[in-house]
C-alpha cells in the first residue's frame, strides 16, 4: 500500500519582523523542493503533500525547513487520497 503525508504548517504572526524573514526562507526552501521532486505536491504556500512510497528524502528536508513552526501531518493511504477526491466530485 501507497502512503504519503500531508504536512501543514502554521504561519506565523508576520507581524515580526525575524518571523517574516524566517517564513520567506521557508516558503522559498519548500517551492524549491516541490520544483526539484515532481512528486511533492505544494497545495498551498503552508501545505504540501509528500509521498512516502520511495525514500524520506523529502520529508527530511521538508521538516528540517520548517524548522521552529508549529505544524501538524496526517499520514494517508492511497484509499483515502481517492476517498477524498471522489467525494469532491
Amino acid at each position: 500500500m501507497t502512503y504519503s503525508i500531508l504536512l501543514i504548517v502554521e504561519k506565523p504572526d508576520l507581524s515580526y519582523a525575524e518571523n517574516e524573514k524566517s517564513w520567506e526562507r521557508f516558503v522559498n526552501k519548500i517551492k524549491s523542493l516541490a520544483i526539484q521532486n515532481t512528486e511533492i505536491e505544494l497545495l498551498t504556500e503552508s501545505v504540501l503533500l509528500i509521498p512516502l512510497d520511495k525514500d524520506l528524502s523529502a520529508l527530511a528536508t521538508a521538516v528540517l525547513a520548517i524548522g521552529k513552526f508549529q505544524y501538524s501531518y496526517l499520514i494517508l493511504n492511497e484509499e483515502t487520497k481517492l476517498r477524498q477526491v471522489l467525494s469532491r466530485v
